[in-house]
């Protein structure tokens, strides 16, 4: 085997490793078994690396298609796609070279035979693992939607007891943080209630508003008195206020606002937002956009409003 093969073949298998680790490690982390389907392409590749070893001359055309393709990708998508495309696209290089020519078996009746069961086995396998991806699937998106869905009433919990106690969520805005916030704002609740009701319903709804003992929740401290209903007085602790700009048209408002990586139990990158008005709402990633989080297709925020989140106290739109 030349020297030219060899390399081939060590790429071609690092990459289909690293990849379907990758791969399997996202759709864990993420609850999301969507991210499994791109296993399919790699058990053609994974064929094709099988053969490559025996020798099969149709795989330089195999990876030469891939090559193309990686190539496409770097055109449409950029230099962010060259990450994932840089092997494909060096292997059939690799194969081409002239060390490499001579060294192929004759195609014949099993070159023929090999690419039929390396072509027709991810087809084999997708048969067999559609349901179970689809049952994975669902799964994951209903204990997202059942966890974000409990996030949302101990949001609306808390924020009735804050909307019952506005003096003492006002005299609390200067803690360091939400976790702080909380602590302190159902401490002074407690002390205050003299109803043994009152003290049960407290403790309640500090245990709903923390997480491992840190707060779940970005929480408003000076929200304008004049300010709409569908202003967003709490959000869950995996969105940045920061990255929420405060002026939005009707094409700015339809692009997707990052979120910070947090993870909040079982909800996924789900996004749960507590409005001025008491109506609670979840967000999909795919549709957190400033006009669906202001509950306006355009507008402008008359001032910035400043959030205390489990990292400290951050204004809305200050990063650019």
């Amino acid at each position: 085997m030349p020297w030219s093969v060899r390399a081939a073949c060590v790429i071609a298998d690092a990459y289909c490793a690293a990849m379907a680790l990758v791969v399997v490690w996202l759709a864990t982390v993420n609850r999301n078994a969507e991210w499994l389907w791109i296993l399919f392409p790699l058990l053609l590749m994974f064929g094709g690396c099988a053969e490559l070893h025996h020798g099969r001359a149709w795989t330089r055309r195999f990876f030469a298609l891939l090559g193309a393709l990686g190539v496409l990708a770097v055109a449409v998508a950029g230099k962010a796609a060259l990450a994932w495309t840089l092997p494909p696209i060096v292997l059939p290089s690799l194969l081409y070279l002239p060390s490499s020519r001579s060294w192929w078996l004759p195609e014949g009746e099993r070159a023929g035979l090999s690419r039929i069961v390396w072509m027709g086995l991810p087809v084999v396998v997708v048969a067999i693992l559609m349901p179970i991806l689809y049952d994975m699937y669902w799964s994951c998106m209903g204990d997202g939607i059942a966890s974000s869905a409990a996030m949302a009433a101990r949001g609306r919990q808390f924020f009735l007891q804050m909307v019952a106690n506005p003096e003492t969520w006002h005299e609390n805005g200067d803690a360091a943080n939400s976790t702080d916030f909380v602590k302190r704002f159902m401490k002074e609740k407690t002390a205050r209630s003299g109803d043994a009701a009152d003290a049960t319903a407290a403790s309640l709804a500090l245990a709903a508003s923390l997480l491992n003992g840190e707060c779940e929740w970005c929480i408003a401290v000076d929200v304008p008195e004049d300010a709409d209903d569908a202003i967003p007085v709490m959000f869950s602790a995996n969105l940045d206020p920061a990255d929420i700009p405060l002026q939005w048209d009707y094409a700015s408002g339809q692009v997707q606002l990052p979120l910070n990586g947090r993870k909040l139990s079982k909800c996924g990158n789900m996004v749960v937002v507590i409005r001025k008005g008491g109506s609670a709402q979840v967000i999909k990633p795919k549709y957190l956009t400033p006009r669906i989080f202001y509950n306006a297709p355009t507008g402008r925020v008359s001032r910035s409003v400043t959030y205390l989140t489990p990292d400290g106290r951050a204004a809305l739109g200050s990063r650019r």
